[in-house]
């Protein structure tokens, strides 16, 4: 499974259902050089050469259901439709996808689509 959001290409993912939250990895799997924590309290894990290798979204099926849309903030803004974490996340129990928003990426404070 892949999972794209503006131009990274995530090809690993797991979701612990348990703690409700979403891992997504991409490159080969070793250690962060630096990890940072988001506003929204999502983690960002990057390699030795600053490119992000990995995110963790916190109450990611939570915060889809609630707002439709979940929020991290990286170093740019971008737009990803929920139905791209769909293959990531289960489905609600009546088989509708989760989430009907996007994830809502903002930079600087300032919030893109809804």
């Amino acid at each position: 499974m892949k999972i794209n959001i503006d131009g990274l290409t995530f090809d690993r993912a797991h979701y612990d259902a348990d703690g409700d939250v979403l891992y997504l990895a991409r490159g080969e799997s070793s250690e962060a050089a630096e990890a940072a924590l988001t506003p929204e309290g999502h983690g960002v894990r990057y390699g030795a050469d600053g490119q992000v290798m990995g995110v963790t979204m916190m109450n990611a099926r939570w915060l889809l259901e609630r707002d439709g849309h979940l929020t991290i903030t990286l170093p740019h803004a971008v737009r990803v439709e929920a139905r791209d974490l769909a293959g990531a996340l289960p489905q609600h129990a009546a088989g509708r996808p989760v989430g009907a928003g996007y994830v809502v990426v903002k930079r600087n404070g300032s919030i893109q689509g809804r």
